[in-house]
């Protein structure tokens, strides 16, 4: 029982600290990409139903 909380202990600090900066930048890097793809299909659906549809703005959509 001590072995295995004494084992977690130095692990989750490392894995923290060493991963905060990776995971921000992975996360800031997946918004990123999630944001423009989801431009390309806002663009894609305004051109197929005609240009003027913001019912699903992009903004509320990412977020």
């Amino acid at each position: 029982m001590n072995l295995i909380p004494k084992k977690l202990n130095p692990r989750r600090t490392k894995s923290t600290s060493k991963t905060q900066n990776p995971q921000n930048i992975h996360k800031s890097n997946r918004r990123h990409a999630g944001e423009n793809h989801r431009q390309l299909h806002v663009e894609e659906v305004r051109g197929q139903l005609g240009g003027g549809v913001e019912l699903l703005p992009p903004h509320q959509g990412g977020k």
